[in-house]
């Protein structure tokens, strides 16, 4: 399954405004330009573990596809934090509920990283 940047961008805005519901309109502006860039992140990453299963020289393993995958989950995290009134916990629970649901709707390598 070959997934784009739009879609996992789409599925990770829409798992936001699920999570953040009330707290949407005060956070949307600056999470959208964050959940680009994760988005971006995580179908590069994904690419990169397609690759690799295709051919062990290119590309990287899974392991490291999910190393890469939690450095980017920390990172958004810390901007969560960063742009609302959150805890480490609930950033960290926010956006477990998040990718949960990007796996769920695009599932495949996405799936296989987070």
């Amino acid at each position: 399954m070959t997934v784009n940047v739009d879609q996992v961008l789409e599925a990770v805005t829409a798992a936001g405004k699920q999570v953040f519901a009330d707290n949407w309109g005060t956070i949307s502006t600056y999470a959208e330009t964050e959940f680009k860039k994760m988005s971006q992140q995580m179908v590069d990453i994904a690419a990169n573990v397609a690759k690799h299963e295709v051919d062990a020289s290119q590309g990287y393993t899974a392991e490291v596809g999910k190393m890469l995958m939690d450095m980017q989950r920390l990172s958004t995290v810390n901007v969560l934090i960063a742009m609302s009134a959150m805890t480490l916990v609930a950033a960290q629970q926010a956006l477990n509920a998040m990718l949960e649901i990007v796996k769920n709707t695009l599932g495949g390598v996405i799936g296989a990283i987070l």
